[in-house]
């Protein structure tokens, strides 16, 4: 979710710094708007955390989000984000968006803005490193608070044959076992390792089911994900 640098350009003379992005702002009479399908000429348009003006970025190559002035001090949009972080955030929106689900939604009691908000269920979508006090951090403050974290990992954490710590606290615990949970932008896919074991000489194995976009609704996939998920993380394995 971290992202090491910042892109500065200028739009009219005007700098904005792409180190924070947002796939939803706000329009002049505060109505939450989507970047996707936005005209720029609709504009003003505002951050929902600090109201401070953004700019629409878009392009063929680009997914459309907000960006703010490279003067922003906003603490609610203050995390860079991958390309690939902001695709898939949108990817599993509009696959889910038949339950009711919210993109980039702020908890103020918690002070924490999830990727994805249904019910109780907070998703995060990991596609850089992030400090391993930084995601207790995350997931105990979701747990104490009655929210059940959903980690899913984009292609740079794609465990290897030796699985990093931060990869094993992703993982959760069903009654048949352990299971991670990745996102497959290019082929618009979630998938799911299961079986997972691990031998000390040729690490850990795993089986792997990818379900695409529009093979099950929203809502029917949705559902099965959710019942194979156990409320807590589990930190497992010593190797």
């Amino acid at each position: 979710m971290f992202l090491a640098f910042s892109i500065v350009i200028k739009e009219n003379g005007v700098s904005f710094i792409e180190v924070s992005q947002m796939l939803k702002a706000l329009n002049q009479r505060k109505e939450v708007i989507a970047a996707k399908g936005r005209k720029k000429s609709s504009g003003p348009f505002y951050c929902s955390g600090c109201q401070k003006e953004v700019i629409l970025r878009q392009g063929p190559k680009r997914q459309p989000h907000f960006a703010h002035q490279t003067s922003t001090d906003c603490q609610t949009y203050s995390e860079g984000e991958t390309k690939e972080h902001l695709e898939a955030k949108q990817l599993l929106f509009e696959w889910f968006q038949d339950t009711g689900i919210e993109i980039e939604a702020f908890l103020p009691k918690l002070q924490q803005r999830p990727d994805l908000c249904y019910k109780n269920i907070a998703i995060e979508v990991q596609c850089s490193s992030l400090k391993f006090s930084r995601f207790l951090e995350r997931t105990t403050t979701y747990l104490a608070n009655g929210y059940q974290p959903w980690w899913i990992l984009g292609t740079k954490l794609y465990p290897k044959r030796q699985w990093s710590f931060l990869v094993k606290a992703c993982c959760t615990y069903q009654s048949t076992g352990f299971c991670l949970w990745l996102i497959d932008t290019r082929n618009q896919a979630l998938v799911r390792l299961h079986q997972i074991k691990w031998h000390y000489q040729e690490g850990v194995s795993s089986r792997r089911i990818a379900t695409q976009k529009g093979s099950l609704t929203g809502k029917r996939h949705f559902d099965l994900c959710a019942k194979q998920k156990d409320r807590r993380p589990t930190i497992f394995l010593n190797g």
